[in-house]
């Protein structure tokens, strides 16, 4: 009866500190997670304003053919998809080879984002719109401020998910071992001097 009193004193400490080594994992886990999806979502954003801006720019000096730029940044790192489409004012019949997305964002001229899964992998894909300036209006019809092309990036997001698993993996195994340790001084110190204590009376 004494000693089952000690047992259940250690049952409790030990599984307390469990479950707040737990609960302490999975906040910081959490946190990191988010941490990183926002950090990708700012790269993202960043690396797609820059193609808008240097296909703008581009257009702006008389450039027709931008595939050799797209060329030159799709071995850009983590760049799963990168690609231009332009619209029925700029190539006729263009906008049949959009999908609901981007026929999405051309029809509210803003940027969308989303993750999704592509070539069998998790990406995250923001789409953007190039919209007109005052210079398009000499080489097409269109106003300032229509839908020329929308541009669609694809940014993979295997390397952020492995990083996250590999921290999963480390926490489990340093809980396991925090919880070893506790549990072998606990025993050895705690619940041992308990069933003195509790032999002594």
């Amino acid at each position: 009866m004494r000693s089952s009193i000690s047992r259940q004193m250690g049952v409790i400490i030990a599984l307390s500190l469990l479950v707040t080594l737990s609960v302490m994992i999975v906040i910081l886990l959490t946190q990191e997670a988010k941490s990183k999806m926002n950090s990708t979502d700012e790269e993202v954003r960043s690396m797609s304003r820059l193609m808008v801006n240097s296909i703008t720019y581009s257009m702006s000096q008389g450039v027709s053919d931008i595939k050799p730029f797209i060329e030159s940044v799709k071995g850009m790192r983590n760049l799963s998809e990168l690609q231009v489409v332009p619209t029925d004012r700029v190539r006729a019949g263009s906008e049949m080879n959009m999908d609901k997305e981007e026929g999405s964002v051309l029809r509210s001229k803003a940027v969308g984002s989303f993750k999704e899964t592509f070539n069998n992998e998790p990406v995250y894909r923001i789409i953007q719109p190039i919209l007109a300036t005052d210079v398009c209006s000499t080489c097409h019809k269109a106003n300032t401020g229509d839908v020329m092309a929308v541009v669609s990036l694809r940014y993979s997001l295997a390397g952020m998910q492995s990083d996250i698993a590999s921290q999963r993996l480390v926490s489990i195994i340093s809980v396991i071992i925090a919880f070893s340790i506790s549990m072998y001084f606990i025993k050895r110190r705690i619940i041992a001097d308990l069933d003195i204590s509790i032999n002594g009376i």
